[in-house]
């Protein structure tokens, strides 16, 4: 399973398709198309210039190397006013579909999960009762060490203990915190009432990078590059994780 996050992966070949197609279009209906604007401001070509002045054959405005107008008996057809705004779509299609920077295909990649957080209510509990609560935590990258666990309530509840700590916790192995949880002085929250679990801890960077350094779970070499430098500026300065679970009681 690939590691993935946030991902765009447009359609190029779909995007050339349609570029070409558009441009076709106005080379048939207008005599003109973005390609063609480009080379004749690059390079221009008399033979062109001749073929695109006439309209469906009748003699019309004629343009001169100056840019003006010569005098004709046919003047711009009532489609006019619509080729710039095609020549815009067709320019848009090629920006997009061509190699933009913002429109070039995008993988994000995420770290493998370290550890795991859950709480499950013991017995008969109720936010109006109380009662008892198990917090868990599950290592599941590697030796996590020096873990402290943070809890705190909305207003109308209280949980005792409020701090919890563990040294190491090796990879598949769980910690479970019994909590009791009693009824506060005050009313639920706009969430309602709630329990949050935050735990901070030093992860296993060894155990993270040899995951990261796998080429089936993440096979784009930049991006697995990316994450790995990450990794090793965080190894350096011993960084730690945080991680939070919030139990909703109702």
């Amino acid at each position: 399973m690939n590691h993935l996050g946030v991902m765009t992966n447009p359609p190029r070949p779909w995007s050339v398709v349609l570029f070409l197609a558009v441009e076709a279009g106005l080379l048939v209906v207008f005599r003109d198309s973005l390609t063609l604007n480009v080379l004749m401001l690059v390079h221009p070509i008399e033979a062109i210039r001749t073929w695109q002045s006439p309209v469906d054959g009748r003699p019309g405005l004629r343009y001169t190397g100056n840019n003006l107008p010569t005098k004709g008996t046919t003047m711009r057809p009532p489609f006019a006013r619509t080729k710039p705004v095609l020549l815009f779509l067709a320019a848009m299609t090629s920006w997009l579909g061509a190699g933009h920077p913002a429109a070039a295909d995008v993988t994000r990649y995420v770290f493998p999960e370290n550890l795991a957080l859950s709480m499950t209510p013991l017995g008969s509990w109720s936010p109006e009762r109380g009662g008892g609560v198990k917090a868990q935590i599950t290592s599941r990258l590697g030796t996590l060490r020096q873990l402290e666990i943070f809890f705190e309530t909305s207003p109308d509840l209280t949980v005792h203990p409020l701090v919890g700590r563990v040294a190491e916790l090796a990879e598949g192995a769980s910690e479970i915190l019994p909590l009791r949880v009693g009824k506060g002085p005050g009313m639920p929250d706009q969430m309602g009432s709630w329990i949050r679990m935050r735990v901070r801890y030093l992860p296993d960077y060894e155990r993270i990078t040899q995951a990261v350094r796998d080429p089936a779970a993440y096979p784009n070499p930049s991006e697995r590059q990316r994450l790995l430098d990450i990794v090793d500026r965080n190894a350096r300065r011993a960084e730690r994780y945080t991680a939070a679970f919030r139990f909703f009681a109702r």
